[in-house]
């Protein structure tokens, strides 16, 4: 009896979902964290070193659990900085430069973390400063895994 109850007030208040989540580990691959990817996706922002000007990419998960990246947006055109249509469609929308159509798959993302460019992780228009993941100047790996996770509803 007291299981059941137990079960009643656990359902009324928590789900569990079999989901697609970020996992973002130290250089000697422990986990750091997992943050749930909700639509599926997520953007990865950076300030370009030259330019001063934010830069995001664009990554969706395929079904093998690769990160693709699909689109590339930014501010300014120069050194560093992407400019032919090679793999996909460049554009320039009010002054903001984009390159979509990209497919570009990675397993892993290393990433020197710095506070000086802003490396944040963006899902569902949420920021992440993936500077709170490491120690500046630290090597992370950026990775996606399906995970069942506790929900609070």
């Amino acid at each position: 009896m007291l299981s059941v109850v137990c079960l009643c007030f656990f359902s009324r208040y928590y789900s569990i979902r079999y989901e697609q989540v970020l996992q973002i580990e130290d250089a000697d691959s422990r986990e750091v964290t997992q943050l749930p990817l909700g639509s599926g996706g997520f953007t990865l922002k950076f300030q370009h070193s030259v330019h001063l000007t934010p830069v995001y990419e664009v990554y969706q998960i395929d079904s093998d659990n690769n990160m693709v990246l699909t689109e590339t947006r930014f501010f300014s055109l120069g050194v560093g900085m992407p400019f032919t249509s090679e793999e996909g469609v460049f554009s320039n929308k009010e002054g903001e430069f984009f390159i979509t159509g990209l497919s570009r798959k990675f397993q892993r993302i290393p990433l020197r973390v710095s506070p000086i460019p802003d490396h944040t992780v963006i899902i569902d228009e949420k920021p992440y400063s993936l500077v709170s993941f490491g120690q500046p100047g630290g090597l992370i790996n950026i990775t996606t895994r399906k995970k069942w996770i506790l929900i609070e509803k």
